[in-house]
């Protein structure tokens, strides 16, 4: 009797413990709550500081640094160079926000053989991570007669001047930088660039020539 029993609680406590299993086992969780607030990429111009414009009396852009001699000012003020920045963007993430220009315009008037134009202007990182700047590129097709293409003087496949050609091959303009900036930004610091546009002896009269240069940065990659 006592044996039997025995087995009648065993088999009471088995049930027991699997309906336990079933409907008596405790349990909680807990979780993960991600908020991922992305940085953000602006790039463009903030400040225009001035333009001018002289003579060119000499050259040699057959080795770098570029070589050349210019009056400043020309003795004769004859032509007009005006630049201003356009297309503002505001930043959204800085505080106080800050806006930066997309577009800067030049302007020349009555300019004429051997002219030389410049102006200064920033480049500025206008985000909230670092941009690298990788690239400068001449917008083609413009329709002014000329084509447009980069003369790397030293060979690094990387070019140094711009330079526009007439139909016959001949170097109306030449268009460069100082400094040629290569690089990175950080968020809030700028890097001071002129861009000079020099006239030469093959432009024609009473011609306009357009065109239209784009400077690329992208995220900083370490």
């Amino acid at each position: 009797m006592k044996t039997k029993t025995m087995a009648i609680f065993g088999t009471l406590m088995i049930a027991l413990s699997l309906a336990g299993l079933a409907y008596a086992h405790w349990s909680d969780v807990i979780y993960i709550n991600g908020t991922v607030e992305m940085g953000e990429l602006i790039f463009g111009f903030t400040e225009q500081y001035g333009s001018a414009d002289g003579k060119m009396r000499s050259y040699d852009f057959t080795k770098l640094p570029l070589v050349y001699d210019i009056i400043y000012p020309e003795p004769k003020p004859v032509g007009e160079v005006t630049c201003w920045l356009d297309v503002p963007e505001t930043s959204v993430h800085l505080d106080p926000p800050k806006t930066v220009y997309k577009k800067m315009h030049i302007e020349i008037k009555n300019a004429y053989p051997e002219y030389v134009a410049w102006c200064d202007y920033s480049l500025d990182n206008g985000g909230t991570i670092p941009l690298d700047v990788v690239n400068y590129c001449v917008i083609v097709n413009t329709g002014d007669g000329l084509t447009y293409g980069w003369v790397d003087v030293d060979g690094d496949g990387r070019g140094d001047y711009i330079e526009a050609k007439n139909a016959a091959g001949e170097a109306v303009i030449n268009i460069w930088f100082e400094p040629f900036f290569w690089g990175q930004i950080d968020p809030c610091n700028h890097v001071d660039q002129r861009i000079y546009i020099h006239i030469k002896e093959p432009a024609e009269e009473c011609h306009t020539y357009i065109f239209e240069l784009m400077i690329k940065a992208s995220q900083w990659d370490p």
